[in-house]
């Protein structure tokens, strides 16, 4: 657990900002025992965040029984404002209620999950690189920089785009989505955390063979000029001239084999390390099934909403800049602001599936790619019997022991996914069309 501060190093913008919404049922404290930051997840010891929990839980649920009151004897003619009354808004409130709800469940093995990114960083802590490191900082500014953005950006939308009447309500579904964000930054961070074990893991791998050894190439010698030569002198000549082709075969040899030798790593696999770079992707792949676990039906409600939010929000910005159409029941229905904030809330929308999606497919190639190096490393013929046998074993749990992210194992999370979710949108708007 010695490393467990250097995740929690990591991890503490989000831990911070989660912890705030009401995402993070869990603390770190110092254990002098283990030497660092252990999590705790005992009840007692997090009574303060169970208890704003609860009231963010009541917030969420007077939301959303408020949206049911406002819209029960509301009828539109407008397909997309139906959709959006009936199921997107009422959305909002139950994924953040469900955050609550599987996070404070599933607290335990995102303790687990901590573990065992520390054990995963036992194993390559000799082989960080700085890069990773920076990589996880920019991350970090770039995530407080979006959410200071998307608040301010809310914050427009409340008093300009909608309705004063309803500004509490309207206030209300905008804080549950932005749970929702932020539920997906937290996701994101933590994929991010995998990836870059994976890229230090592949890198060290990949030192085996790119170590080359310079080759010393030895001059020729030069061939002897033979003019007339007497005959008391030939013994001694072809003496010479024998001596000098022997050197000379023995010289040829030698650069043959030095030529040989050019694809030779200066160090043979070593099959004790190669264990351990097997134990450290077997750490990594429990890591994602426990990111799974922990966010599979999570991502299944986050990709949902997203999809019916394009699908709404393209066919209200396509019906008013195209179509023309006014409805009278919204005071600010076609203005400016209103299809500024359509254009937003699209760009919003189709960012969450978009940043979901790249940051698993970036994961699932960096473990590709250690497949292609372990091959690599068979094809080369001076590798010892120890180091092949062990190398097979390697490819065998690389390719049995794939390292993929689901949505409660209903569908996989990368870009095919986010191909699917566009094609999907767009017939679901042909047919809204239809509709009209």
């Amino acid at each position: 657990m010695e490393n467990t501060s250097s995740i929690k190093h990591e991890l503490k913008y989000t831990y911070y900002l989660s912890k705030v919404l009401c995402l993070a049922p869990y603390s770190f404290f110092s254990d002098p025992i283990a030497c660092g930051k252990c999590i705790n997840t005992n009840l007692w010891s997090n009574v303060t965040g169970l208890i704003w929990t609860l009231f963010m839980s009541v917030v969420m649920v007077m939301g959303l029984i408020g949206g049911i009151f406002r819209y029960q004897n509301t009828g539109h003619d407008n397909v997309g404002i139906t959709v959006n009354t009936i199921f997107c808004f009422p959305m909002n409130f139950i994924n953040a209620l469900l955050s609550f709800v599987v996070l404070f469940l599933k607290r335990y093995k995102f303790a687990d999950l901590i573990e065992k990114l520390s054990e995963i960083d036992d194993g390559v802590c000799q082989i960080k690189l700085c890069k990773s490191a920076k990589c996880q900082n920019y991350f970090l500014h770039f995530t407080l920089i979006v959410c200071l953005m998307l608040a301010a950006f809310m914050c427009f939308d409340v008093v300009e785009a909608e309705n004063r009447k309803y500004f509490i309500y309207c206030s209300l579904y905008r804080v549950a989505y932005f749970i929702s964000i932020v539920l997906i930054i937290q996701f994101c961070h933590i994929v991010m955390c995998t990836q870059q074990r994976l890229f230090i893991l592949r890198k060290q791998i990949s030192s085996v063979s790119e170590n080359k050894i310079p080759v010393a190439v030895s001059s020729t010698p030069k061939p002897i000029l033979i003019e007339e030569i007497s005959k008391s002198e030939l013994p001694s000549v072809m003496s010479v001239f024998s001596e000098t082709v022997y050197l000379s075969y023995d010289s040829r040899m030698k650069c043959q084999s030095a030529s040989n030798n050019l694809l030779l790593p200066t160090k043979l696999p070593d099959p004790h390390k190669i264990i351990s770079y097997r134990q450290i992707y077997s750490n990594i792949y429990d890591a994602v099934q426990l990111i799974n676990s922990i966010y599979g039906f999570l991502l299944l409600l986050l990709f949902t909403r997203a999809a019916a939010g394009l699908v709404t929000n393209i066919y209200h910005l396509a019906s008013i800049t195209l179509g023309g159409e006014i409805v009278d029941q919204f005071e600010n229905w076609g203005a400016p602001a209103h299809i500024f904030s359509l254009a937003c809330w699209i760009s919003i929308f189709l960012s969450t599936v978009i940043a979901m999606t790249v940051t698993c497919q970036v994961v699932i190639l960096e473990s590709k790619k250690i497949g292609d190096i372990i091959q690599k490393l068979l094809l080369q013929q001076h590798v010892r019997c120890e180091a092949v046998e062990q190398l097979k074993l390697f490819s065998e749990q690389v390719t049995k022991n794939k390292i993929e992210f689901s949505a409660l194992c209903l569908f996989k999370v990368d870009m095919s996914l986010l191909c699917t979710i566009l094609a999907s949108v767009t017939s679901y708007i042909i047919v809204l069309v239809q509709f009209k």
